[in-house]
């Protein structure tokens, strides 16, 4: 016949209820009522607990357990695990050199939305930062109630790779973040980090070896091939010639180089050099 809803905090909503007649209490003994009947709850239960733990090291497993060879391909693996685990309808992670992944179709303009990521860092400081309702705490755009979104969990990336995972409920779900909530996305932000890390390393290392690859291969002076290149695209070509292939080698001369390298010096006998190949 009569209800009332009274709210003690983020996570915890106590529903008061008279079967016979319309609840007549004031407020504040409302309120009171609902605090006395929250301390009289149980504990959470140790299958309740358990079950909430399995959640969380079953997106964490998710995280790390995908082999990916790219920066990017990580990034995007760890924003579409996020809104999974977090069953959000949008979310985006930046690491601390800039490079961003979205969930699904949503697409805000770029310059936009990194500055709504700096705002957000900065609202963090470093720990978790939630917004239950968009409508009551002002947003930056494109994350504003009046863009479609109706809560806000950011979570710091680790160091060293740096940078912010953020996940959101639309206005069309109007749904908050729970206590597990923010827990899960911390700790899914936390195997982020170190994923993304190693996929960091892993690129660096990569244009490492090519670049040393290259460096041996190449004539210092003027960019050409060096004599390994050419003992490698001579061992190619005899691998073609072989079968009956057919093969063209062309030599170039560069003609009057000691009447430059004499009175002039070495100097503008290498600037001839490098200019030869164009």
């Amino acid at each position: 016949t009569g209800a009332a809803a009274v709210r003690l905090n983020n996570d915890v909503l106590v529903v008061l209820g008279n079967p016979t007649e319309h609840l007549r209490n004031a407020p504040a003994a409302l309120r009171e009522l609902a605090r006395c009947v929250n301390d009289d709850l149980d504990e959470i239960s140790p299958s309740k607990r358990l079950g909430d733990e399995l959640e969380v090291l079953h997106a964490v497993r998710a995280v790390i357990t995908t082999p990916l060879s790219t920066v990017s391909e990580t990034l995007q693996h760890v924003i579409g695990v996020a809104t999974d685990a977090l069953s959000c309808e949008i979310g985006v992670v930046r690491d601390g050199a800039g490079r961003r992944a979205l969930s699904g179709s949503w697409s805000p303009p770029s310059a936009v939305l990194d500055d709504a990521l700096d705002e957000l860092i900065a609202r963090a400081d470093g720990e978790t930062y939630c917004v239950q309702d968009s409508a009551s705490i002002a947003l930056p755009a494109p994350l504003r109630h009046e863009d479609g979104v109706h809560s806000v969990l950011a979570v710091p990336l680790p160091a060293p790779l740096g940078g912010i995972l953020v996940t959101a409920h639309t206005t069309a779900t109007p749904r908050g973040f729970t206590s597990l909530c923010r827990h899960l996305g911390e700790q899914v932000a936390d195997a982020a980090g170190v994923v993304a890390h190693t996929a960091v390393l892993r690129e660096d290392l990569r244009d490492l070896a090519d670049e040393h690859f290259r460096t041996a291969r190449t004539d210092a002076l003027t960019g050409l091939g060096n004599r390994m290149r050419w003992e490698e695209a001579l061992g190619a070509a005899q691998g073609r010639v072989d079968p009956g292939a057919p093969i063209a080698v062309i030599t170039v001369d560069v003609d009057g180089l000691r009447e430059v390298n004499e009175p002039l010096g070495p100097d503008e006998g290498h600037a001839l050099l490098r200019r030869c190949p164009y």
